[in-house]
């Protein structure tokens, strides 16, 4: 395996791929939260959130032709509400969901609506200096150990900074 890793903004056609990090990164939790697996729809749908969010702050690790790494640092949360909600994903979502293209049952579902209202209510807190983080940073597991995580970092805090 070539270990060339290239660091570079994410486009939409890398959110498949994104969306298959998360899912092999936090196996686990995914099966904890949801009850089962998800398949990369949902996560290429959250993520799809994201790129129009704020593009310039969803970055991919590339190595060869496989993303081995994604990391979500904006410099303002608000901004998925409003894409989630201002331009479609939110509906186009709950229609995937209703129709069971996700697999995930209500208690999931509402779930992920719970976080999703914390969110908003967190990043609208007036005590807050700044609505900026890194909101997801993920490695592929076969590719962990080799400082993909610390790139990825360094590029979205380069952005933040920026």
């Amino acid at each position: 395996m070539s270990t060339a890793v290239e660091y570079r903004r994410a486009t939409a056609d890398d959110l498949g791929a994104i969306g298959e990090v998360f899912l092999a990164a936090f196996a686990d939790s995914v099966r904890h939260y949801a009850e089962r697996s998800l398949g990369p729809q949902c996560m290429a749908d959250a993520f799809g959130i994201c790129l129009d969010a704020e593009p310039e702050a969803l970055f991919v690790a590339q190595v060869g032709e496989q993303v081995a790494g994604y990391i979500f640092a904006p410099c303002d949360v608000t901004r998925l509400a409003a894409a989630a909600i201002w331009r479609g994903h939110g509906l186009r979502m709950l229609v995937r969901w209703l129709a069971g293209g996700y697999g995930v049952g209500l208690g999931a579902a509402w779930g992920a609506m719970r976080n999703v209202r914390c969110l908003w209510r967190e990043a609208r807190s007036r005590h807050l200096r700044c609505n900026a983080r890194v909101f997801s940073i993920a490695v592929a597991p076969g590719f962990r150990g080799l400082g993909i995580g610390t790139g990825l970092l360094r590029a979205g805090l380069e952005y933040l900074e920026g």
